[in-house]
């Protein structure tokens, strides 16, 4: 019989589903046999665990997203959790409460799934947050950034992985299209990359830029634009579900976000064939290969964002040739089919040492 796995994760809303993504991408390539995937959102019920339920996942919710200052919300969780012999609690959202708690309620092993953590009372800075040793048999970190995050014991890495599409994308329109898809966070730094738009519109004259994604910042970003006088070249395309689409109409994808575990969307662009400007965040050198799969610059920088991205829409060349290596690079290093292995051999060791 399947060992049962319980995936614990925050919000189950829109603009926080890549976590959610991880976990559907896991129960899907991980051996059925060995291991059943549950989900538990601690943030109620929402969009994320809909897709999760549509894929067959069991999925429970809680309102639980304070930790230790909601003891109301723990108590809830105590006595509502059900107890099914799981024996994996696979942590994605939590600290030391929610660990320990769920623990207690269950007496399974622990694992602290390592995705990002940065302090939102400065979320622009470019050092993430150091992370505590807490309650877990194993951590996983999902780059070796995020492992150093990780204060005290060993990490393992474990690098998430996106599908490659049969046939690459292939931009459509004449017009050069800049995308980005990401929540509309200030970590994602949406607006260093409009302060960069006017170099890049001055050296290449038609160019537009598409941003899908929602967030508590598109106000803000949709001023900041105005402000600079770009926003005509602009567009706010909200939430996507048709990114496949999006992408075949890019030229280049960017990514100037100042923190990043591992950027999924990174990855999605490239396993897509396209060029990738990214900044050195966090775990991005690790996807991104500078002047092979794309270009990397320092974040926070404006000035350099735009050359480097002025670099790679001068040359169609050097755009294709980039988006087919960064295809080969998501194939040999961040396969779905690896992660779930991966994954998957965590959970072996621990419920071997019982």
């Amino acid at each position: 019989m399947p060992a049962d796995i319980l995936h614990i994760l925050g919000s189950p809303d829109l603009d926080g589903s890549s976590i959610a993504h991880v976990v559907l991408d896991i129960a899907r390539h991980i051996d059925a046999n060995r291991y059943r995937t549950h989900a538990c959102f601690l943030g109620g019920d929402g969009p994320a665990a809909e897709e999760l339920r549509r894929a067959g996942v069991e999925v429970l919710n809680f309102q639980w997203m304070r930790g230790a200052r909601d003891p109301a919300g723990a108590l809830r969780f105590w006595r509502h959790l059900p107890r099914r012999g799981w024996r994996i609690v696979h942590v994605h959202y939590g600290a030391r409460s929610v660990q320990s708690l769920a623990r207690l309620a269950t007496g399974a092993r622990i694992v602290y799934h390592v995705h990002a953590y940065y302090d939102p009372a400065s979320p622009d800075s470019r050092e993430l947050r150091p992370i505590p040793t807490w309650n877990a048999d194993a951590v996983i970190a999902v780059s070796q950034a995020a492992a150093r995050l990780v204060e005290g014991r060993h990490a393992r890495v474990v690098y998430s992985g996106v599908e490659v599409p049969a046939v690459a994308a292939r931009a459509t329109s004449e017009k050069k299209i800049l995308g980005v898809a990401c929540r509309l966070a200030p970590e994602k730094g949406i607006v260093y990359l409009l302060r960069a738009l006017p170099a890049i519109l001055a050296a290449h004259p038609g160019t537009s830029l598409e941003i899908a994604g929602v967030g508590t910042e598109q106000a803000a970003l949709q001023e900041e634009a105005r402000r600079l006088g770009v926003q005509d070249a602009v567009r706010f395309l909200g939430w996507r579900n048709d990114l496949d689409f999006l992408r075949g109409r890019w030229s280049a994808y960017v990514s100037p976000s100042v923190n990043e575990g591992l950027p999924l969307s990174v990855l999605e662009a490239m396993a897509a064939g396209l060029p990738v400007v990214a900044t050195n965040a966090g775990g991005t050198v690790e996807a991104v290969e500078d002047n092979v799969t794309g270009l990397i610059c320092p974040a926070a920088d404006p000035e350099i964002l735009a050359a480097r991205v002025i670099e790679l829409l001068a040359s169609e060349e050097l755009r294709d040739k980039m988006g087919a290596a960064g295809r080969e690079r998501v194939r040999a290093h961040f396969s779905v089919q690896q992660m779930a292995d991966e994954v998957a051999a965590v959970y072996d060791e621990l419920l071997r040492v019982r």
